[in-house]
Protein backbone atom coordinates (compact mmCIF):
# COMPACT_ATOMS: atom_id res chain seq x y z
CA UNK A 1 0.00 0.00 0.00
CA UNK A 2 2.92 2.38 0.62
CA UNK A 3 4.28 1.84 -2.86
CA UNK A 4 0.82 3.27 -4.20
CA UNK A 5 0.70 5.85 -1.48
CA UNK A 6 3.88 7.20 -3.09
CA UNK A 7 2.77 7.20 -6.34
CA UNK A 8 -0.57 8.79 -5.83
CA UNK A 9 0.12 11.23 -2.95
CA UNK A 10 0.80 14.00 -4.81
CA UNK A 11 -2.42 13.72 -7.45
CA UNK A 12 -4.91 14.32 -4.83
CA UNK A 13 -4.90 11.07 -2.97
CA UNK A 14 -4.24 9.99 0.63
CA UNK A 15 -4.27 7.17 2.79
CA UNK A 16 -5.13 6.96 6.37
CA UNK A 17 -4.50 3.63 7.77
CA UNK A 18 -7.03 2.58 11.19
CA UNK A 19 -5.73 0.25 13.01
CA UNK A 20 -7.72 -1.43 15.20
CA UNK A 21 -6.92 -1.83 18.87
CA UNK A 22 -3.39 -2.70 19.01
CA UNK A 23 -0.99 -0.92 21.33
CA UNK A 24 0.71 2.27 19.90
CA UNK A 25 4.30 0.07 20.18
CA UNK A 26 2.62 -2.59 17.61
CA UNK A 27 1.84 -0.50 15.19
CA UNK A 28 5.16 1.69 15.20
CA UNK A 29 6.64 -1.42 15.00
CA UNK A 30 4.90 -2.89 12.60
CA UNK A 31 4.87 0.47 10.58
CA UNK A 32 8.88 0.94 10.82
CA UNK A 33 9.47 -2.87 9.86
CA UNK A 34 7.75 -2.19 6.75
CA UNK A 35 9.07 1.67 5.96
CA UNK A 36 5.26 2.63 5.71
CA UNK A 37 5.00 6.55 5.48
CA UNK A 38 1.40 7.17 5.01
CA UNK A 39 -0.30 8.38 8.25
CA UNK A 40 -1.60 6.01 11.19
CA UNK A 41 -4.29 6.17 13.83
CA UNK A 42 -5.10 3.94 16.55
CA UNK A 43 -9.08 2.92 17.27
CA UNK A 44 -8.31 1.96 20.96
CA UNK A 45 -11.08 1.22 21.83
CA UNK A 46 -13.17 0.12 18.35
CA UNK A 47 -15.55 3.04 18.07
CA UNK A 48 -14.84 4.27 14.46
CA UNK A 49 -14.90 0.60 13.81
CA UNK A 50 -18.24 0.11 15.72
CA UNK A 51 -19.97 3.25 14.37
CA UNK A 52 -18.94 2.93 10.57
CA UNK A 53 -20.14 -0.98 11.26
CA UNK A 54 -16.58 -2.44 9.40
CA UNK A 55 -16.73 -5.86 9.52
CA UNK A 56 -14.35 -8.03 7.76
CA UNK A 57 -11.12 -6.59 8.63
CA UNK A 58 -9.17 -5.46 6.19
CA UNK A 59 -11.18 -2.99 4.32
CA UNK A 60 -10.46 -0.10 1.84
CA UNK A 61 -12.93 3.20 2.00
CA UNK A 62 -12.80 5.32 -0.57
CA UNK A 63 -13.67 8.22 -0.31
CA UNK A 64 -14.40 11.46 -2.60
CA UNK A 65 -12.98 14.98 -1.37
CA UNK A 66 -16.08 15.93 0.13
CA UNK A 67 -15.66 12.70 2.27
CA UNK A 68 -18.49 11.15 0.83
CA UNK A 69 -17.95 7.56 0.43
CA UNK A 70 -17.66 6.04 -2.99
CA UNK A 71 -16.44 2.32 -2.82
CA UNK A 72 -15.98 0.04 -0.04
CA UNK A 73 -13.66 -2.91 -0.50
CA UNK A 74 -13.10 -5.85 1.81
CA UNK A 75 -10.42 -8.47 1.91
CA UNK A 76 -6.82 -8.18 0.60
CA UNK A 77 -5.57 -6.30 -2.16
CA UNK A 78 -2.93 -6.54 -4.20
CA UNK A 79 -0.77 -4.19 -4.81
CA UNK A 80 -2.21 -4.01 -8.36
CA UNK A 81 -5.58 -3.97 -6.87
CA UNK A 82 -4.73 -0.77 -4.83
CA UNK A 83 -3.31 0.97 -7.69
CA UNK A 84 -6.66 0.60 -9.96
CA UNK A 85 -8.68 1.54 -7.17
CA UNK A 86 -6.57 4.83 -6.66
CA UNK A 87 -6.64 5.61 -10.22
CA UNK A 88 -10.46 5.38 -10.37
CA UNK A 89 -10.41 7.24 -7.37
CA UNK A 90 -7.95 10.39 -7.80
CA UNK A 91 -9.43 13.76 -8.37
CA UNK A 92 -9.64 14.98 -11.79
CA UNK A 93 -7.72 18.36 -13.11
CA UNK A 94 -10.51 20.27 -12.77
CA UNK A 95 -10.88 18.79 -9.47
CA UNK A 96 -7.92 20.02 -8.29
CA UNK A 97 -8.24 22.81 -9.51
CA UNK A 98 -11.51 24.08 -8.05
Amino acid sequence: MDKQYQVYKDQGLQILAVNIAQSDYEVRQYAEQRNLTFPIVIDKDKSVMEAHNICPLPIMILTNSEGEIIKIITGEMSDQDIASYMEQTKPSCSEENS
